[in-house]
């Protein structure tokens, strides 16, 4: 079974999104942004940086840690 595609309105500006990454220590972060970033271009959303962090599971209040966060707010 194929999945519609769908299409951009005309004339209408792209969607814009930041790809963000938690990853255990030792997977390969290429091969997940590479994955993240097709996943947003097919949702119609283009990419326009990405960020990625080791850790064993989500800081329950930010998903990243306080240093990333600071991180991600500059960019």
């Amino acid at each position: 079974m194929t999945t519609p595609q769908r299409e951009p309105r005309p004339g209408a500006e792209p969607e814009r999104g930041f790809v963000l990454a938690l990853l255990p220590k030792g997977a390969d972060a290429d091969e997940e942004l590479a994955e993240l970033q097709e996943l947003a271009r097919t949702a119609l959303v283009q990419p326009v940086g990405q960020l990625v962090q080791q850790r064993t599971r989500p800081d329950p209040r930010t998903y990243v840690g306080k240093g990333k966060l600071e991180e991600l707010k500059v960019d």
